[in-house]
């Protein structure tokens, strides 16, 4: 008759597994990116803290819900596109807004993985959600700022030019071409 063979783990291995339990529940509870865990289905299967914080929302009024229930009609097509990239076993990151309990919405940028089994089978995905609203702000002021700037170049009755520091032009106006 075969002995069926155990595999006895050490107390010391236990221990340092026990660790890093602790250290990955750390990790998660106490940074500010956000992570949001999926099903096959895309509904939430957990969220830390911060993807909490992120939406204005509670883990038990996350749970359950579809990944579509946080998006705006434009935002769901662009979730629509990386489920389906994801589908194919490719992680990618992309940017997204996500809409709050209050309706508000906050610009993330999205690194997105493919979750398997021991078997291989895919059985979910996991967002790392990091809010760029600052960044984009930022970006949409530039872009106001640069405009407002080409308008006023480009009403001045006098001929403008800038050059750079490398002798590059960078900017001129209508007048100094005439």
């Amino acid at each position: 008759m075969g002995r069926r063979a155990e595999w006895v783990m050490s107390p010391a291995h236990e221990l340092s597994l026990i660790n890093k339990q602790d250290m990955l529940t750390l990790l998660l509870d106490s940074t500010e990116q956000g992570f949001w865990f999926i099903d096959n289905e895309l509904r939430t299967t957990d969220a830390n803290p911060a993807m909490c914080r992120m939406l204005r929302t509670t883990r038990e009024a996350m749970l359950g819900r579809t990944i579509y229930e946080f998006v705006d009609a434009e935002n769901e097509a662009i979730f629509r596109h990386h489920v389906a990239i994801r589908a194919q076993g490719i992680a990618e990151g992309y940017e997204i807004a996500l809409k709050r309990a209050d309706g508000t919405l906050v610009d993330c940028y999205n690194n997105a993985t493919p979750v398997y089994d021991a078997a291989g089978r895919k059985i979910g995905a996991v967002g790392l959600f990091s809010d760029i609203s600052a960044q984009k702000r930022a970006e949409r002021q530039v872009r106001l700022t640069s405009g407002v700037l080409e308008r006023t170049l480009q009403s001045l009755a006098q001929g403008v030019m800038s050059i750079d520091t490398s002798g590059h032009i960078n900017a001129y106006n209508q007048r100094l071409l005439e």
